[in-house]
Protein backbone atom coordinates (compact mmCIF):
# COMPACT_ATOMS: atom_id res chain seq x y z
CA UNK A 1 0.00 0.00 0.00
CA UNK A 2 1.17 3.60 -0.94
CA UNK A 3 2.43 5.64 1.75
CA UNK A 4 -0.37 9.17 1.97
CA UNK A 5 2.18 12.03 2.91
CA UNK A 6 0.90 15.05 4.67
CA UNK A 7 -0.01 18.07 2.11
CA UNK A 8 -1.50 21.36 3.62
CA UNK A 9 -2.93 23.95 -0.22
CA UNK A 10 -2.68 27.64 0.25
CA UNK A 11 -2.91 30.40 -2.04
CA UNK A 12 -0.69 33.00 -1.85
CA UNK A 13 -0.07 36.31 -3.95
CA UNK A 14 -2.21 34.15 -6.87
CA UNK A 15 0.50 31.03 -6.91
CA UNK A 16 -0.82 27.66 -5.12
CA UNK A 17 1.81 26.74 -2.06
CA UNK A 18 1.71 23.27 -1.66
CA UNK A 19 3.66 22.38 1.92
CA UNK A 20 4.30 18.92 3.12
CA UNK A 21 4.73 18.12 7.00
CA UNK A 22 7.68 15.58 7.33
CA UNK A 23 10.79 14.73 9.34
CA UNK A 24 13.78 16.23 7.43
CA UNK A 25 16.39 16.51 10.32
CA UNK A 26 15.84 20.51 9.91
CA UNK A 27 16.64 20.17 5.99
CA UNK A 28 14.39 22.50 4.08
CA UNK A 29 13.51 21.03 0.15
CA UNK A 30 11.39 23.70 -2.02
CA UNK A 31 10.62 23.03 -5.39
CA UNK A 32 8.98 26.27 -7.82
CA UNK A 33 6.90 25.34 -10.34
CA UNK A 34 6.46 27.79 -13.38
CA UNK A 35 3.55 26.85 -16.19
CA UNK A 36 5.80 26.19 -19.57
CA UNK A 37 2.41 26.41 -21.34
CA UNK A 38 2.67 30.76 -21.95
CA UNK A 39 5.59 29.30 -24.01
CA UNK A 40 5.95 29.74 -27.76
CA UNK A 41 5.85 26.05 -29.24
CA UNK A 42 8.81 27.63 -31.64
CA UNK A 43 10.97 28.20 -28.35
CA UNK A 44 10.42 24.65 -26.70
CA UNK A 45 13.31 23.36 -27.88
CA UNK A 46 15.61 26.09 -26.33
CA UNK A 47 13.80 25.59 -22.74
CA UNK A 48 16.52 22.88 -21.77
CA UNK A 49 19.40 25.41 -22.39
CA UNK A 50 17.46 28.06 -20.61
CA UNK A 51 17.09 25.69 -17.13
CA UNK A 52 21.03 25.38 -17.55
CA UNK A 53 21.56 28.98 -17.96
CA UNK A 54 19.89 29.74 -15.13
CA UNK A 55 22.30 28.07 -12.73
CA UNK A 56 25.34 28.15 -15.26
CA UNK A 57 25.55 31.86 -15.98
CA UNK A 58 26.12 34.80 -14.25
CA UNK A 59 23.97 36.94 -12.98
CA UNK A 60 23.47 40.79 -12.11
CA UNK A 61 24.94 40.28 -8.78
CA UNK A 62 27.86 38.59 -9.67
CA UNK A 63 29.75 36.01 -12.19
CA UNK A 64 29.42 32.24 -12.67
CA UNK A 65 32.05 31.69 -10.43
CA UNK A 66 30.52 33.82 -7.48
CA UNK A 67 27.12 32.66 -8.24
CA UNK A 68 28.54 29.07 -7.85
CA UNK A 69 30.18 29.90 -5.09
CA UNK A 70 27.26 31.11 -3.28
CA UNK A 71 25.06 28.06 -3.89
CA UNK A 72 27.68 26.25 -2.47
CA UNK A 73 28.04 28.31 1.06
CA UNK A 74 24.49 28.99 1.66
CA UNK A 75 22.56 25.87 0.05
CA UNK A 76 22.72 22.10 -0.95
CA UNK A 77 22.22 22.84 -4.45
CA UNK A 78 20.10 24.57 -7.07
CA UNK A 79 19.03 23.04 -10.43
CA UNK A 80 16.24 24.28 -12.96
CA UNK A 81 14.89 21.83 -15.40
CA UNK A 82 11.57 21.13 -17.87
CA UNK A 83 9.25 18.94 -16.32
CA UNK A 84 6.05 17.45 -18.58
CA UNK A 85 3.59 14.94 -18.11
CA UNK A 86 0.30 13.49 -19.67
CA UNK A 87 -3.01 13.61 -17.35
CA UNK A 88 -5.19 11.43 -16.70
CA UNK A 89 -8.52 11.92 -18.27
CA UNK A 90 -7.21 15.62 -20.31
CA UNK A 91 -5.93 16.07 -23.38
CA UNK A 92 -3.58 18.96 -22.52
CA UNK A 93 -0.83 17.96 -20.22
CA UNK A 94 1.09 19.73 -17.50
CA UNK A 95 3.81 21.61 -18.16
CA UNK A 96 6.76 23.65 -16.00
CA UNK A 97 9.77 25.03 -15.85
CA UNK A 98 10.99 24.06 -12.15
CA UNK A 99 13.48 25.12 -9.84
CA UNK A 100 14.62 23.66 -6.91
CA UNK A 101 16.69 24.04 -4.03
CA UNK A 102 17.89 22.41 -0.48
CA UNK A 103 19.19 24.30 2.60
CA UNK A 104 19.80 24.07 6.48
CA UNK A 105 15.76 25.76 7.79
CA UNK A 106 17.90 29.02 9.11
CA UNK A 107 19.21 29.53 5.47
CA UNK A 108 15.87 29.09 3.56
CA UNK A 109 15.95 33.08 2.84
CA UNK A 110 19.35 32.66 1.36
CA UNK A 111 17.91 29.63 -0.76
CA UNK A 112 15.07 32.01 -1.89
CA UNK A 113 16.68 34.71 -2.75
CA UNK A 114 19.54 32.29 -5.39
CA UNK A 115 16.49 31.10 -6.42
CA UNK A 116 14.42 34.74 -7.44
CA UNK A 117 18.11 35.78 -8.70
CA UNK A 118 18.78 33.50 -11.07
CA UNK A 119 15.25 33.91 -12.65
CA UNK A 120 14.98 37.08 -12.74
CA UNK A 121 18.57 38.01 -12.63
CA UNK A 122 20.51 35.59 -14.79
CA UNK A 123 22.39 37.45 -17.84
CA UNK A 124 22.20 35.70 -20.76
CA UNK A 125 25.01 37.58 -22.70
CA UNK A 126 28.10 35.28 -22.39
CA UNK A 127 28.50 34.08 -26.23
CA UNK A 128 31.09 31.87 -25.65
CA UNK A 129 29.82 30.22 -22.27
CA UNK A 130 26.39 29.29 -24.22
CA UNK A 131 28.27 28.24 -27.46
CA UNK A 132 30.52 25.85 -25.09
CA UNK A 133 26.76 24.66 -23.10
CA UNK A 134 25.50 24.31 -26.77
CA UNK A 135 28.14 22.06 -27.81
CA UNK A 136 28.31 19.85 -24.52
CA UNK A 137 24.92 19.42 -25.21
CA UNK A 138 25.20 18.30 -28.54
CA UNK A 139 28.26 15.81 -27.95
CA UNK A 140 26.09 14.03 -24.92
CA UNK A 141 23.08 13.93 -27.17
CA UNK A 142 25.15 12.55 -30.54
CA UNK A 143 26.74 9.77 -27.07
CA UNK A 144 22.93 9.17 -26.48
CA UNK A 145 21.91 8.53 -29.62
CA UNK A 146 24.77 5.60 -30.52
CA UNK A 147 24.53 4.03 -26.92
CA UNK A 148 20.75 4.00 -26.38
CA UNK A 149 19.42 4.63 -29.54
CA UNK A 150 15.94 2.34 -29.02
CA UNK A 151 15.39 5.21 -26.26
CA UNK A 152 15.47 7.83 -28.83
CA UNK A 153 13.17 6.14 -30.88
CA UNK A 154 10.74 5.41 -28.17
CA UNK A 155 10.89 8.94 -27.25
CA UNK A 156 10.31 9.70 -31.60
CA UNK A 157 7.24 7.22 -31.60
CA UNK A 158 5.99 8.67 -27.73
CA UNK A 159 5.86 12.47 -29.59
CA UNK A 160 3.56 10.90 -32.03
CA UNK A 161 0.78 9.73 -29.55
CA UNK A 162 0.51 12.81 -27.14
CA UNK A 163 1.23 16.11 -26.62
CA UNK A 164 3.31 15.68 -23.60
CA UNK A 165 4.78 13.27 -25.82
CA UNK A 166 5.62 15.59 -28.51
CA UNK A 167 7.22 18.02 -26.02
CA UNK A 168 9.11 15.99 -24.28
CA UNK A 169 10.69 14.91 -27.66
CA UNK A 170 11.33 18.37 -28.71
CA UNK A 171 13.27 19.24 -25.88
CA UNK A 172 15.31 15.52 -25.25
CA UNK A 173 14.97 13.54 -28.73
CA UNK A 174 15.88 13.84 -32.16
CA UNK A 175 14.32 16.77 -33.14
CA UNK A 176 16.61 18.02 -30.07
CA UNK A 177 19.81 17.00 -31.61
CA UNK A 178 18.60 18.63 -35.30
CA UNK A 179 17.39 21.37 -33.12
CA UNK A 180 20.73 21.97 -31.18
CA UNK A 181 23.14 21.40 -34.44
CA UNK A 182 21.46 24.11 -35.75
CA UNK A 183 21.83 26.44 -32.68
CA UNK A 184 25.27 25.70 -32.76
CA UNK A 185 25.90 27.77 -35.87
CA UNK A 186 23.28 30.30 -34.82
CA UNK A 187 25.17 31.29 -31.51
CA UNK A 188 27.66 32.56 -34.32
CA UNK A 189 25.57 34.03 -36.94
CA UNK A 190 22.29 35.65 -35.10
CA UNK A 191 23.68 35.62 -31.42
CA UNK A 192 20.83 38.57 -31.14
CA UNK A 193 17.86 36.35 -32.06
CA UNK A 194 19.27 33.75 -29.15
CA UNK A 195 19.39 36.26 -27.02
CA UNK A 196 15.97 37.15 -27.79
CA UNK A 197 14.38 33.69 -27.51
CA UNK A 198 16.06 33.36 -23.91
CA UNK A 199 14.59 36.49 -22.82
CA UNK A 200 11.23 35.20 -24.67
CA UNK A 201 11.00 32.06 -22.50
CA UNK A 202 11.72 34.08 -19.62
CA UNK A 203 9.14 36.59 -20.36
CA UNK A 204 6.37 33.73 -21.37
CA UNK A 205 7.29 32.07 -17.45
CA UNK A 206 6.64 35.24 -15.77
CA UNK A 207 3.47 36.23 -17.44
Amino acid sequence: EAKSLPSEATESQGATLLTHELFTNDVLYIEAAFDMRPVPQELLPLVPLFCRCLTSMGTKQGSFVDLTQRIGQKTGGVAAYPFTSDVRGQEAPCAYVMIKGKTMADKADDLLEIMREVLLDVAFDDQARFKQMVLETKAGMEARVVGSGHSVAAARLDGMNSIAGYVGEQMGGLSYLQYVRSLAEKVDEDWDGVLAGLEGIRSALLS
